[in-house]
């Protein structure tokens, strides 16, 4: 096993291999609580919402969202027709459905999922960056307080 990302909280560290799978693991005793796998090729980013959910970005194009809760559905959102996702971060971190998502093209995009009073699901996409000067892949974003920070290859 190749580990490429990983992220942890409380007593959990997940753990986002080069072959799309990812790994839930006590951090204290060692012992594999769940293994996943939600995507086809490697994993470039791992968020673990304590208590709620693990988020996974891939190459493969898509976020996948393991609910860690019973009783919520496990959702994916798939941009594999526009770019290879190589990273993103939570706008709001009581929410798994907004993000900054950073493209291997190195462009940025804003995505949000909100339902409306009829129970229906809008989806708001909007590049915020397009990469003209060819700066290379996003690695890295962070957004804190209305501020968004990049980093690229």
């Amino acid at each position: 096993m190749s580990a490429v990302v990983s992220s942890q909280t409380g007593s959990q560290v997940a753990i986002g291999t080069m072959r799309g799978k990812v790994y839930l693991v006590n951090r204290f005793t060692g012992a594999l609580e769940h293994k996943y796998e939600p995507h086809d090729k490697k994993i470039t980013q791992v968020h673990i919402r304590e208590g709620q959910s693990i988020i996974t970005s891939s190459n493969d194009g898509t976020i996948f969202i393991q609910s860690l809760k019973p009783e919520k559905q496990s959702k994916r959102i798939n941009l594999k027709e526009e770019y290879e996702i190589s990273c993103f971060c939570l706008i709001d971190p009581n929410s798994d459905l907004e993000f900054v998502i950073g493209f291997g093209k190195g462009d940025l995009m804003y995505y949000k999922e909100s339902m409306n009073l009829l129970f229906q699901t809008s989806v708001t996409k909007k590049v915020i960056h397009k990469s003209e000067s060819k700066e290379g892949s996003i690695i890295s974003c962070v957004f804190f307080k209305k501020v968004i920070v990049w980093s690229t290859s």
